[in-house]
């Protein structure tokens, strides 16, 4: 079997890094490692030396020293599950290229690692400063569970180590780890993807003030991607956060015309709308799927939601939308919905969570048979 040596480690940025040389001895004595020094034992011995040299190294590099040998760990057992096919959904400051590039460089890490892909909302998940985090001296953003918000932010497709760059960056699995999330885009299309999420012992029970730089380096990620700054700023003053999608697009039973749609009287105002994709009769309720066809359009009613919160849990129980599994019967996605004024405005749907088969309303507008 081959040496193990990662991939992560960009030699040209290690020889020119800012770390001290204790930390650059200690990354090339890691990436020494092959598997017959593995196999004889020698990986722990080695592993002693960087426990021994600790105290020259700060918290940072003790970091990637950690993502590296797990990079290695993972090399030797087979045990990466990440593939090029993950794709990483990013909210914070690794949206802001400058301080991802800055990381890499000062601890030796390709730049190159993280292909962007599409702007992508995490769905109900806000984000909230409960974190205090040594590097940035001040609260660092975290997500938790909040029916009905969502979080902008970018897909990226990873490429080499950069997991162990993530890892390293993220302080995970200690700090933050990885989870596995559902993202969305504004097609109507559900996309896996993971984040970093802070551990729960890490969290804590009240507001950890972010620094004016921190704000700043989020911000200006955001805004460099062409993504909306409020609910971060909000979170970041410790406010309450508004809703971004007050509304629902209605297609079938959810129509005032029918009982169900009679049931939700008094929680949201209806106008006519339409949004792209095309409705299939599926016997006593239609389905949506999103289309890419100009030309395909789907009829009904706009609702805006007076409390979205609460008027989201009913509504998610009626269609069966339980959460982004295959066992839900909906999922409620994003899409565009254009009024009969022109106004364009964001939001939910439920999606047939299932294959179709068959062929499409024309006319794109259902009734009961």
């Amino acid at each position: 079997m081959p040496s193990v040596l990662p991939t992560c480690v960009n030699w040209l940025a290690l020889k020119n890094c800012r770390a001290n040389w204790h930390y650059s001895y200690y990354v090339i004595l890691l990436c020494s490692i092959n598997w017959k020094s593995w196999r004889r034992g020698q990986f722990k011995r080695k592993f002693a030396l960087l426990a021994g040299g600790a105290s020259k190294i700060n918290g940072m590099q003790h970091r990637v020293l950690a993502a590296i040998s797990q990079s290695i760990t993972m090399n030797v057992n087979g045990d990466d599950e990440m593939t090029t096919d993950t794709l990483y959904f990013a909210y914070g400051s690794n949206l802001n290229s400058n301080d991802w590039q800055s990381f890499c460089q000062n601890y030796g890490f390709p730049t190159d690692v993280l292909e962007p892909v599409s702007p992508a909302w995490l769905p109900d998940y806000r984000p909230i400063y409960h974190y205090y985090s040594g590097t940035r001296q001040g609260g660092a953003l975290d997500v938790i569970h909040s029916l009905g918000q969502i979080t902008p932010g970018m897909l990226f497709r990873v490429h080499g180590d950069a997991w162990a760059a993530l890892d390293a960056k993220e302080g995970a699995p200690n700090y933050y780890e990885q989870r596995d999330v559902t993202v969305l885009n504004i097609a109507g299309e559900t996309i896996p993807a993971v984040t970093y999420c802070v551990v729960p012992e890490k969290r804590q029970n009240e507001f950890v003030q972010p620094t004016d730089d921190y704000m700043q380096i989020v911000n200006t990620g955001l805004l460099a991607w062409n993504l909306p700054t409020t609910v971060h700023t909000q979170a970041a003053h410790d406010e309450s956060l508004t809703f971004s999608v007050q509304h629902v697009f209605a297609y079938g039973l959810l129509q005032a015309e029918y009982d169900l749609g009679q049931s939700l009287t008094g929680i949201a105002q209806r106008q006519p709308a339409r949004i792209h994709g095309q409705i299939f009769d599926l016997g006593s309720y239609p389905g949506w799927q999103p289309s890419t066809g100009i030309n395909d359009w789907v009829h009904g009613e706009l609702l805006t939601l007076h409390q979205p919160n609460a008027s989201l849990q009913r509504i998610d129980q009626i269609e069966g939308c339980s959460d982004y599994s295959e066992d839900a019967l909906y999922h409620r996605v994003l899409v565009t919905a254009t009024t009969d004024s022109g106004e364009k405005v964001l939001a939910w749907c439920y999606r047939y969570a299932h294959a179709i088969e068959g062929q499409p309303i024309e006319e794109g507008c259902w009734r009961v048979s």
